[in-house]
């Protein structure tokens, strides 16, 4: 297995700098890339008789070429947003190549960075930045909306527990003046009983029954409350 490296970095021990090219929507892009290939057992002899001794420069320029040529397949923002996509997609285009026409194949692949125009990436940064804030804000919204629907349904139950409580009240109320209405009425009837068979006994007209009840109420009186005309 054999390793390459295409990077901008002088502390890395590379075969060249990034690889360059330009994206879909015609931007510059550089690309550090890092991978390994491995020749093929049963096909080193067409290997040596098709490129020769000096096949790994060879097979370096297809390298090149397949990865400045993937590029042109996809715009900058996507480089931006989706390099792992773009990195599995370059290691198979790459692979499939090296088999084909160098006898060998690629076990691994990194798309490592990605370089683009400064004011691209910033400009990119910045709409995502502008992505977030929206997001936050729809989100303190919704908060805000939960925290609304929250407390009128708190205040709806209390006046339910209101208007319960002054059912339940007047409930009350009500059963309260039924028992004495029905209790008054029951004492009522007794004293028109009692007084109907007084008058009945004691032969008294209707003067003398009215002179009795006013005595009867002066001696129920408190003394203190009372007071006598003559």
């Amino acid at each position: 297995v054999n390793s390459v490296v295409f990077s901008d970095e002088s502390g890395d021990k590379k075969q060249g700098p990034a690889v360059q090219s330009r994206t879909k929507d015609g931007l510059n892009v550089r690309l550090e890339v890092s991978f390994q290939y491995r020749l093929k057992f049963n096909q080193v002899f067409d290997l040596y008789t098709t490129l020769g001794a000096e096949y790994e420069s060879t097979l370096l320029r297809m390298a090149i070429e397949q990865l400045s040529t993937a590029a042109t397949d996809h715009s900058a923002h996507f480089f931006f947003t989706n390099r792992t996509a773009i990195s599995a997609v370059m290691h198979d285009r790459l692979n499939k190549h090296l088999q084909d026409r160098a006898f060998s194949e690629v076990p691994f692949f990194q798309l490592r960075t990605v370089h683009l125009p400064s004011e691209f990436e910033e400009a990119i940064r910045e709409t995502q930045l502008k992505q977030q804030d929206i997001q936050i804000a729809g989100l303190e919204q919704k908060t805000k909306t939960v925290t609304f629907k929250t407390r009128v349904l708190q205040a709806e139950q209390e006046v339910k527990v209101l208007i319960n409580q002054a059912e339940a009240e007047a409930a009350s109320i009500n059963a309260t003046n039924r028992a004495y209405c029905r209790q008054y009425k029951v004492t009522q009837d007794l004293q028109t009983s009692a007084l109907s068979q007084m008058v009945a006994a004691s032969g008294w007209d209707v003067s003398q029954l009215l002179d009795y009840m006013r005595v009867r109420a002066f001696r129920g009186h408190p003394a203190e409350k009372s007071m006598v005309r003559f």
